[in-house]
C-alpha cells in the first residue's frame, strides 16, 4: 500500500485547518512584551553586578531559559504570546523539545545581531517562519 507524503510540512498542520497562523501583528506585540519581560530582569541583574558584558551573557542565558520552560511546560505560550492568545507549535505535531526551545533562542540571537532581518524576513514568508522558527522547525499559531 503506497501512502502519499505530503508536499510539505504545512499540509498536515495549516492547511487542513489543525492550525491557523498567527498574524505577524500579535507575533510582534508578543515579541515586545516578553523583550520587556526580559529586559528588565537582565537590566537588574547587570545593574547588581555592575558590568555591562554581564547583562547581555545574562539576557541570552535569560532567554534561552524563558524560551525553555515557557514552549515546553506552557503550552508554547510565553507571557507575550498568552497575551496575544498566541502559541509555538512544530511543524510536524511532534511536542517541543528543550532542542527547540534552544534553536528559537539562538535564532532570535541571530535576528538581533541582523537587525531584525529574521523578523523581517517573516513577513516575506508564506508561512510567517522567521529564523528562528525556521532553525527550530515550528509555526507560530494562533492559540484554540
Amino acid at each position: 500500500m503506497d501512502i502519499e507524503k505530503p508536499k510539505n510540512d504545512t499540509e498536515n498542520l495549516v492547511s487542513d485547518g489543525t492550525y491557523e497562523l498567527a498574524s505577524l501583528g500579535k507575533r510582534f506585540i508578543a515579541l515586545a512584551i516578553d523583550s520587556i519581560i526580559l529586559g528588565i530582569i537582565s537590566g537588574i541583574l547587570g545593574g547588581i553586578s555592575g558590568s555591562g558584558e554581564t547583562g547581555f551573557i545574562t539576557y541570552f542565558i535569560l532567554q534561552t531559559a524563558y524560551q525553555w520552560y515557557f514552549l515546553l511546560y506552557q503550552n508554547g505560550q510565553t507571557p507575550g504570546k498568552q497575551a496575544m492568545h498566541i502559541r509555538v507549535v512544530k511543524v510536524d505535531g511532534t511536542p517541543l523539545t528543550g532542542a527547540d526551545a534552544t534553536l528559537r533562542s539562538i535564532g532570535y540571537l541571530v535576528n538581533n545581531f541582523l537587525f531584525g532581518i529574521g523578523w523581517l524576513w517573516a513577513a516575506f514568508d508564506s508561512n510567517y517562519q522567521g529564523i528562528q522558527d525556521k532553525l527550530a522547525k515550528t509555526f507560530v499559531v494562533k492559540a484554540e
